[in-house]
């Protein structure tokens, strides 16, 4: 019989197989409100108790029998926190004072009370409230003992999480505890300070492993750090000094000071991170740094940055001079803009849009309006980085003023174009004077025709060289000279292909004399002297060991046949020696007889060769861009 109860764990199990004691026990206690479970032996009570009970109220004759090795095997095997209250119905003069026969029941069952009967119900309802508490407290004890045990499992495994964590991350911890000064670090704390992970440390090892020049810091932070008043968090770097090693290294150490009611510091926790490598790395960056700096200044670069999102630039004070602004002066993107001339702001901010969207470099030569009303020019140079997305996250470059150079280049501009001019002056010259002496009677007339026709295709040369500054002339241009005379809307009598090719002027002075002195003769005798013929100038370029190599040939087809001169005249001698001598090459003249070739070969330099221009793509992926400039938004794109 089972009567209810609000746990289980507190029920008295009753055990009386004989007569009507259970049943007058169970009434007594139900009506005091405990709740009761009635066995009906040995072997339900010690079933019972594996369901959890508060206390046992057996008779004494029910402890017999092979069932009774069961109980007490049960009682001695309960848990440290439990001494199961046991109370035993004795006979009349069954005490253990009168009856020493019982004492062995308490010796083996534990936590065992005695009640003779007949008992008074007030007795009994007594003594087992007084178990049921002894009980209760047990159950208090298991929960603080299993509270104490999850506590314990967390800790430990949070303690090997951080261990886990902090090996990962190569951090070494340390703590101190301050009541009796003991030191505990881990192995890689140690090995910071160049101790081997079985020797024991002490707050001596830790001073002592202290770099001279970095001690007393690191000293006063660590005291200020277990300072009542002061509590400071305790965020350090400094060097060490390994005490078996002697290899000097960088740490990072941080902790705090853990303090108790009366405000004493008790304890000291933190940890300590390997920062060698890193210190090396930023001593290298500021070596770097200052070398880069010294070399900006020493070619007077100035650098800069600008942050294409936000617009924010930066400027060195360098870059801030070539701009005409002082060196404390505020100098923002919109200042750089405004400042750019207004007739070249356009172009700017094109070759911008260019350079960010395309992915090339930026590279420009502008006008800058000074302050100081001075007009001065600028060259600058960037490039742009972009973001994993592609989009551009800002530009990076050099400015250098270019004044004095652009003022050097206007000068020589002005004298080249004097020179040209006189030049061609006193190319006129020498034709008028010509003229005037080939006018005798006794000079023939091809004679005349012949060296008016050498000036005219000089001064020709000279103008080409004149469109191109006297850096080169293009021979394609030289080409196309040389057949303007002979060619009709009807019927073209050249046919000019080939690479894009820049001749030196000295070269190109030698290749105009001699197509002239060429076509002069195919006009006389060969191709040109009849409606049919044609003339062909091919030529090819192909990689030298250190420049590139020209070949070069005039072909004549269609004209009447051709035979090797008997002797070699001017004009041959012109072309084989003359233009041999000014290429450094070979020039050969052959005869065969569907017409006469030319075959020029010569060495050119490499930097003359002219590249096709290159279309500029868009990147893709670059995002379109805004330009402010003062309260005016224009859009880069």
């Amino acid at each position: 019989m089972t009567t209810p109860a609000a746990s289980r764990s507190e029920r008295v199990l009753i055990l009386a197989p004989l007569g009507r004691d259970s049943q007058i026990a169970a009434a007594i206690l139900h009506e005091a409100g405990l709740s009761v479970s009635v066995c009906r032996d040995l072997a339900e009570l010690r079933t019972e108790l594996d369901g959890e009970a508060g206390a046992a109220l057996i008779v004494e004759e029910a402890l017999q029998g092979p069932h009774y090795t069961d109980l007490v095997g049960w009682i001695d095997t309960q848990p440290a926190w439990s001494d199961f209250p046991i109370v035993i119905l004795a006979g009349r003069g069954g005490g253990l004072e009168r009856n020493p026969e019982v004492r062995r029941f308490s010796e083996a069952l534990g936590n065992v009370s005695f009640l003779e009967r007949p008992f008074h119900p007030t007795t009994l309802v007594s003594i087992m409230r007084t178990a049921l508490r002894g009980r209760r407290r047990q159950y208090e004890a298991r929960a603080r003992i299993e509270a104490i045990r999850a506590a314990d499992e967390r800790l430990r495994l949070s303690e090997a999480s951080l261990r886990l964590a902090t090996e990962a991350a190569e951090v070494g911890t340390w703590d101190l505890d301050l009541q009796t000064n003991a030191l505990t670090w881990s192995d890689r704390t140690k090995a910071m300070f160049g101790i081997s992970p079985d020797r024991h440390c002490s707050m001596d090892d830790f001073y002592a492993g202290l770099h001279p020049e970095d001690a007393a810091a690191t000293s006063v932070a660590f005291a200020s750090a277990l300072d009542p008043e002061l509590r400071a968090s305790y965020d350090v770097e400094y060097r060490t000094i390994g005490r078996e090693d002697g290899v000097v290294r960088w740490v990072a150490a941080k902790g705090k000071g853990l303090f108790d009611d009366l405000g004493r510091c008790v304890r000291a926790i933190g940890t300590a991170l390997d920062v060698t490598q890193r210190k090396a790395i930023e001593e290298r960056l500021r070596n770097s740094e200052a070398s880069l700096r010294l070399a900006l200044d020493a070619g007077r670069l100035g650098a800069w940055e600008l942050d294409l999102p936000d617009q924010i630039l930066r400027a060195s004070l360098t870059c801030k001079a070539n701009f005409g602004r002082e060196p404390d002066e505020r100098f923002t993107y919109e200042d750089l803009l405004a400042s750019v001339h207004p007739e070249d702001r356009s172009q700017m901010l094109g070759q911008l849009r260019q350079a960010v969207e395309s992915g090339r470099d930026y590279d420009l030569e502008h006008r800058v309006l000074r302050p100081d009303g001075r007009i001065a020019w600028v060259l600058v140079r960037a490039q742009t980085t972009y973001a994993p997305d592609g989009s551009p996250v800002r530009m990076t470059g050099v400015s250098l003023d270019i004044t004095e150079r652009k003022y050097a280049e206007e000068h020589l501009r002005l004298m080249v174009n004097e020179l040209n001019h006189r030049v061609k002056n006193s190319l006129a010259t020498v034709q008028a004077i010509a003229a005037q002496t080939l006018r005798r009677e006794e000079i023939p007339a091809h004679i005349r025709e012949s060296l008016t026709s050498r000036l005219l295709a000089l001064a020709r040369a000279h103008d080409v060289l004149t469109d191109e500054k006297w850096s080169g002339a293009s021979l394609r241009e030289i080409a196309h000279q040389t057949a303007a005379p002979y060619e009709h809307a009807e019927n073209d009598r050249f046919s000019i292909s080939g690479p894009p090719q820049t001749l030196p002027p000295k070269t190109a002075i030698a290749v105009a004399l001699a197509f002239h002195e060429l076509a002069t003769n195919a006009a006389k005798y060969g191709a040109l002297s009849v409606p049919d013929g044609r003339v062909s100038i091919e030529w090819s370029v192909a990689p030298h060991p250190t420049d590139v190599a020209l070949r070069l040939v005039w072909r004549e087809t269609g004209g009447p046949p051709v035979s090797p001169p008997e002797r070699t005249g001017f004009g041959t001698r012109l072309i084989e020696r003359g233009l041999s001598a000014d290429l450094g090459g070979a020039v050969k003249v052959s005869y065969p007889a569907t017409g006469v070739v030319c075959t020029i070969e010569a060495v050119l330099p490499a930097s003359l060769t002219e590249d096709e221009p290159a279309r500029i793509s868009e990147r893709p992926d670059a995002r379109r861009w805004q330009v402010r400039a003062g309260d005016a938004s224009s859009s880069v794109n």
